[in-house]
């Protein structure tokens, strides 16, 4: 029998590239675990209902690369685009949920029985691989429609996004390690 016995180290015992090799090993975890993006997805479902939009699934993939993006999938009506005030209660610093809230509003105005449904129709998940079956009076309807779910889709990608950025940042990975009361070698390996 042998025995081997080998020195453990919590993260601030480490040397910067200890510090360094742990944090990327942290991140390889995060980005295996599917529950980080839940918060994000579930405030852009509720925006979107404010919008209109009844939202069935909300498909991604990021964030570095090409075919990368942000889309969902549900039906829009007319008739259950919410007030702005009610966005504005919601949302009340975000511009770009403030707008297509004011957009959409008018849009439902002008076509009160406007609806549509969108559905995927790629392997890639963004705002372009979405087909919208629009059925409304107004011909300019259905294109503006169009315009501004895309819009809405790339909004809840940038959210994705900015959350991915937030919780892989070094401070939060590191209170993660502390948190968590993770051990390592010297190197930095995982003990």
């Amino acid at each position: 029998m042998r025995v081997l016995e080998t020195k453990v180290y919590s993260f601030d015992e480490l040397s910067d590239d200890a510090k360094d090799k742990a944090r990327e090993w942290w991140r390889t975890c995060f980005s295996q675990d599917s529950d980080w993006h839940e918060y994000a997805i579930e405030d852009a479902k509720e925006c979107m209902t404010l919008l209109g939009f009844a939202v069935a699934d909300v498909l991604y993939t990021g964030f570095w690369s090409q075919g990368d993006g942000a889309c969902f999938t549900g039906q829009w009506y007319a008739e259950n685009v919410r007030p702005v005030k009610a966005m504005r209660a919601h949302a009340p610093k975000d511009t770009k949920l403030l707008r297509l809230s004011r957009d959409l509003n008018r849009l439902a105005r002008r076509d009160k029985e406007a609806c549509a449904t969108l559905t995927h129709r790629d392997r890639y998940c963004h705002e372009n691989t979405i087909e919208f079956s629009v059925d409304c009076r107004r011909d300019d309807t259905a294109v503006t429609l169009k315009e501004l779910g895309r819009e809405a889709m790339q909004w809840i990608y940038r959210q994705l996004e900015a959350e991915y950025e937030y919780q892989t940042a070094d401070a939060q990975v590191d209170d993660a390690i502390r948190a968590n009361e993770y051990e390592f070698t010297g190197s930095g390996a995982i003990a």
